[in-house]
């Protein structure tokens, strides 16, 4: 498994239905998207193959050109934070401990695949996606599909699909043994233009 797929094999296990999306005629495409910054609540739930009720939690992303703060506040305080340069994680408040070597070429890639899919930057995805845009009428909801192009990867994550109006509103992650989470963010609290 290449560094990648264990940092985004990470990210969806420490990590990510809408409650309703914007009204249709105020929908963008998803090439047309420019978030450049994000603070709003978000619920995961997590289905796992075997059991009948997901697994949820609920927490604030924050993100900024310095930084991506993925906090989960329950059921458990876990703030796992990621920069160009490292990730770290503090549990209950605690000091940050690093994820992994700092400066580590690893952290800068997935701080950046991270960024730029929280922020609907499709074509920085590319390289290790083969993205797939659903054609919607204009003014309408949309979707993105992205799978893996790296075969060990595909062993990691089967699918990601993300859905939006004027911004990400869902992020469903599909795993090759069945599991499958679903991060939705509040549509009440919109992102920074």
């Amino acid at each position: 498994m290449n560094r990648i797929s264990a940092g985004l094999c990470f990210l969806s296990s420490a990590t990510f239905f809408a409650t309703g999306f914007a009204m249709a005629d105020t929908c963008v495409q998803p090439d047309q998207l420019h978030v450049t910054a994000i603070d709003r609540p978000f619920v995961q739930e997590r289905f796992l193959a075997g059991m009948a009720d997901p697994l949820r939690s609920e927490g604030r992303l924050q993100v900024s050109p310095e930084k991506i703060s993925w906090h989960m506040t329950s059921p458990f305080d876990v703030e796992t934070i990621l920069t160009p340069t490292e990730i770290t994680q503090s549990i209950n408040g605690g000091t940050p401990q690093p994820m992994g070597p700092s400066g580590s070429d690893i952290s800068a890639s997935i701080a950046r695949l991270f960024a730029s899919l929280l922020q609907g930057r499709w074509a920085d995805l590319q390289s290790v996606f083969r993205v797939s845009k659903g054609a919607g009428a204009p003014g309408t909801p949309w979707s993105v599909s992205l799978e893996p192009l790296d075969q060990q990867m595909q062993k990691i994550l089967g699918k990601i699909e993300v859905q939006g109006c004027t911004d990400i509103a869902t992020i469903k992650i599909d795993h090759e043994n069945g599991d499958r989470e679903v991060i939705t963010f509040d549509a009440g609290s919109p992102p920074a233009p």
